[in-house]
């Protein structure tokens, strides 16, 4: 969802800890009354919201997969409530502290800020309700002295500071009828910890947990967890390497080469798997991994780049590099003993054929 036209109209914050070395939650620390910011200040935490919910890579929609009474969205319903009071709103935040205190199940997980800030975002303004976690962090600020000296001063509860990297958002958006379902509210997530590239870097205890979100079901996202698990079930085979490339080259042909709109589990094993025994185990890795048997509609949006071109690592640094869709039809690799070792072991190498002559070197 494009965050702009970002406004604050109440904040509160509470302090939810690690927990004890038998993993019994601490308690929250709960906030007294609303936070109060000076302009700059309020200004200061917009551009912060606002700039990391912009960042495509670390950001996304999700899908509000608990929307049950004590959910973090029932919660954010109850703080966008007409004429709540601001005793009120304090009083019902506190169980936003509570639900992520009971969501960090591991001692492994920080203890932080949690911020819950109420506003409007988007155009038309819709009502919206932000739950922040920050970690606390340490620093020093600077103080002046009567002489005109500068001096420091250490503080060690800083966050949301403009380097802090640990901090996440979770953005709820109401739309017009804030009575509506789940689905036509807008879900949106903030994780430092997400990349372009793997979404599923993103803390499961904070976006699920906590939250009650998930990854919307959609066709990019189906094709590109195919494509993983697919290739890391190719990658585990005790199989001859020039048998593994050949199943690489027909994943990439089924999802880019092939125009069927859809891609199947049993669709792909039963035109590329070679043996019985292959058809078995590939099904039965997917269905380990829990992806669905049935067929979903392909969009390879999300692996387009990793479709582009086949690359091969050996050791000692070599790499081999082409394109995809013509890796099959150009190069051929087959593996051969190599000459004996003084200790009379005949090393694996790899003999590779180019289909073609060379064009230029450096």
């Amino acid at each position: 969802m494009p965050i702009e036209n970002l406004t604050i109209s109440r904040i509160v914050a509470h302090e939810v800890f690690r927990r004890n070395d038998d993993k019994t939650l601490i308690p929250p620390s709960y906030g007294a009354a609303l936070t109060a910011l000076e302009n700059n200040a309020m200004d200061v935490l917009s551009a912060r919201i606002n700039k990391a919910m912009s960042s495509a890579s670390k950001s996304m929609d999700m899908r509000i997969a608990k929307s049950d009474a004590g959910s973090a969205f029932a919660l954010a319903k109850d703080l966008i409530e007409e004429g709540l009071a601001d005793t009120d709103f304090v009083e019902r935040s506190r169980h936003g502290a509570d639900l992520l205190a009971e969501a960090q199940a591991s001692r492994q997980l920080p203890g932080g800020i949690l911020v819950v800030v109420q506003g409007k975002v988007g155009h038309p303004a819709r009502d919206m309700v932000a739950f922040l976690k920050a970690e606390v962090q340490e620093g020093f600020q600077k103080k002046l002295v009567e002489n005109g000296g500068i001096t420091m001063e250490f503080i060690n509860d800083l966050f949301l500071t403009p380097e802090a990297k640990l901090f996440k958002i979770g953005l709820f958006a109401a739309p017009a009828n804030h009575e509506a379902t789940a689905i036509q509210w807008m879900a949106t997530v903030y994780d430092a910890t997400m990349t372009g590239k793997n979404r599923n870097t993103a803390a499961h205890y904070f976006y699920n947990g906590f939250l009650g979100c998930d990854f919307p079901e959609n066709a990019a996202k189906f094709t590109k967890d195919f494509h993983n698990l697919s290739r890391a079930f190719i990658n585990q085979l005790d199989l001859p390497e020039e048998e593994k490339s050949d199943l690489h080259n027909a994943l990439v042909t089924y999802l880019k080469v092939d125009k069927s709109p859809t891609i199947q589990v049993a669709d792909f094993a039963d035109t590329y798997m070679p043996t019985a025994e292959l058809k078995d185990a590939f099904a039965a890795y997917m269905e380990e991994a829990e992806f669905t048997m049935q067929p979903v509609q392909k969009d390879i949006s999300d692996v387009s780049s990793l479709l582009r071109y086949r690359r091969v690592v050996f050791r000692h640094d070599i790499k081999l590099t082409a394109p995809a869709e013509s890796f099959g039809s150009l190069i051929t690799m087959e593996t051969v003993e190599g000459d004996p070792t003084e200790d009379g072991n005949a090393p694996v190498w790899t003999k590779i054929i180019v289909k073609d002559q060379i064009q230029q070197q450096s």
